[in-house]
């Protein structure tokens, strides 16, 4: 398999992060420190909420993906590249002590991995994220969890104003986000823009 038919597995948001991976993971011949079989044993659960051949699901998966790629190919930027040793920084900047998100996947899985092919495996799924604007559904969705507010002692827990919304995201989804994050911040804005730029704000526009 070609790293151009690798695009055509990555370049989707119909595929499934556990199919990205397992695909991804087949080209890549992770037979070292993890093998395919433990992987696609130990996260078929976790990236998976239905059991069963997932050979036919992949197939049509992939004819989805040959389609959008072949409609964006066009508008993709194909000298962009995240680099792993970029990606290696982003693992270490994850606080272990979070809550999962939907996927089930927490910055231990990431951090235990970090020294497998897995994460040349993850550096390529994100790259080919931002080559083509596309995310996993996965990478927009959270668990909305209410938490007390601070200083909460002898308050009403019925009165909602009393508590304060989180969102816990999936773990890709924060890496992708440190990445951009720490981009934006080596971006040269122009004088004009004042929104999400530091020490900026309205009374400079005035």
């Amino acid at each position: 398999m070609s790293y151009r038919q690798l695009d055509f597995y990555l370049g989707t948001r119909s595929l499934e992060t556990f199919e990205t991976l397992y695909a991804v993971a087949s080209v890549f011949q992770v037979l070292s420190d993890i093998k395919l079989d433990t992987l696609h044993n130990y996260y078929s659960n976790r990236f998976c909420s239905d059991t069963g051949d997932r050979s036919d699901d992949i197939r049509k998966a992939e004819a989805s993906v040959i389609a959008r790629y072949l409609a964006l190919k066009d508008k993709v930027d194909n000298n962009y590249t995240m680099r792993e040793s970029d990606l290696l920084q982003y693992v270490e900047e994850l606080s272990t002590r979070c809550a999962v998100g939907i996927d089930g996947i927490n910055a231990e899985h990431i951090k235990w991995t970090k020294d497998t092919q897995l994460i040349t495996v993850i550096c390529s799924m994100l790259t080919l994220c931002i080559r083509f604007g596309i995310v996993a559904d996965s990478f927009t969705q959270g668990l909305l969890i209410p938490l007390l507010n601070k200083n909460s002692n002898n308050i009403d827990l019925t009165i909602p104003n009393h508590y304060r919304p989180i969102v816990i995201s999936t773990t890709f989804s924060k890496i992708l986000e440190i990445h951009i994050l720490k981009k934006c911040g080596e971006h040269e804005f122009h004088d004009l823009q004042f929104g999400f730029v530091g020490n900026r704000g309205t009374p400079m526009t005035l």
